[in-house]
């Protein structure tokens, strides 16, 4: 429950690494002594979502994320249990081109903060997939937690579909990279946060092929977000982390991208403990 028993909506965006900025923002939360009501989550959204929606505080995760970058050694372990042992395993039994992985498969070596099952969460939770063929998002409230998130964050790019009661489902950033229509609580606070952010500034003029790729579906997800902030439905509170000076896949610049979510987390401190007030 939130202070004063007003309760409070936070949508968590996707964004690769850049969703590492989403733990100093659940620290404004713990240190102002409240919890979210609800959480929606996209992708990395989800995946941060999920693991504070299972009850840990945002110190849990940054030490678990801290842990992982420390012991090198205990990392390459987990990939290497998460590696596929045959093409079988690699693409799975259904048709993916070369270089999709089993998002179940690399979820299922870092996920212990993510309970198996929605039932286990402390806060209710949605998150945000795609059905690829329906061309439609999908909101996921209850059944296989660890599946629903590992379909939220399924980059075609990267990963192979994960399927969802008969249905191939794919990242929700597709389509809703910040779903903060879904976190609003009747009479309460929408605060959402995003971490798409834009390509970082290089000196050459021509970006290489995967900066190419992930800055265009940056751009992309931030001209949906830009669009959707034109209706009806709109945050109390959009909190904008500076993390442009950071590529989507440099998750081994975890420390840095926490850190430099800290000043977000000030301000968001001061517009809720005002807004609350």
């Amino acid at each position: 429950m939130a202070a004063a028993g007003r309760p409070i909506g936070l949508a968590l965006s996707g964004g690769a690494a850049h969703g590492l900025a989403h733990i100093p923002i659940l620290e404004a939360f713990d240190e102002l002594g409240i919890r979210p009501t609800l959480i929606a989550g996209t992708s990395m959204g989800a995946i941060i979502g999920a693991a504070y929606a299972g009850g840990g505080d945002a110190s849990d995760i940054a030490e678990y994320v801290a842990a992982l970058r420390a012991d090198r050694r205990r990392l390459m372990a987990r990939l290497w249990a998460s590696r596929p042992r045959t093409l079988h395993h690699l693409f799975g039994p259904y048709r993916a081109t070369a270089g999709q992985l089993d998002a179940e498969a690399i979820l299922a070596a870092f996920a212990e903060p993510i309970p198996e099952d929605f039932a286990a969460l402390r806060i209710p939770l949605k998150v945000v997939v795609t059905d690829f063929y329906a061309g439609r998002e999908v909101v996921l409230t209850s059944g296989a937690l660890r599946k629903a998130v590992a379909a939220s964050m399924a980059l075609p790019l990267l990963f192979r579909p994960v399927v969802i009661d008969g249905r191939g489902m794919v990242d929700g950033g597709v389509l809703n990279p910040l779903p903060f229509e879904h976190a609003a609580v009747e009479g309460g606070i929408l605060v959402a946060v995003d971490v798409v952010g834009t390509p970082p500034v290089r000196e050459r003029p021509m970006p290489r092929r995967i900066e190419a790729i992930m800055g265009a579906i940056q751009l992309t997800m931030r001209q949906i977000t830009v669009e959707k902030l034109k209706g009806p439905v709109r945050p109390d509170i959009l909190v904008d982390p500076p993390i442009d000076a950071f590529r989507p896949l440099e998750f081994s610049r975890a420390a840095e991208i926490i850190a430099a979510g800290q000043p977000a987390k000030e301000d968001l401190k001061r517009q809720l403990d005002a807004l609350l007030r």
